[in-house]
């Protein structure tokens, strides 16, 4: 990192890595071990019978899978992360493009 001169550039890198994409990642780990927990929960509890059907209507009114869907319906944050990601990225490749110009 010493090699790059201008400071914006070098601070813009090191914000993107040590704390842009380590947000990204927990929020997006955190949003799918959710997921993750429902999908479990609902191949515990469903029941697939070939007379009367499934029992998924009978899952989804429990209070716990109630929850979870409650809580992965808010992708707000996940998707504010990621966009923060794009922008600092674009921010990162004009400082490039203008410190380092192509001839």
């Amino acid at each position: 990192m010493n090699t790059i001169k201008k400071e914006e550039l070098r601070n813009n890198i090191l914000d993107l890595y040590q704390e842009t994409l380590i947000a990204l990642t927990n929020t997006t780990n955190g949003y799918i071990s959710l997921k993750k927990d429902l999908q479990q929960l609902l191949y515990k509890y469903r029941k697939n019978e070939l007379e009367t059907g499934d029992n998924l209507m009978e899952i989804l009114q429990d209070q716990q899978i109630k929850n979870y869907c409650f809580h992965l319906r808010y992708t707000n944050e996940p998707i504010r992360r990621y966009d923060k990601a794009i922008e600092s990225s674009e921010r990162i490749i004009e400082l490039i493009n203008a410190e380092y110009p192509e001839d």
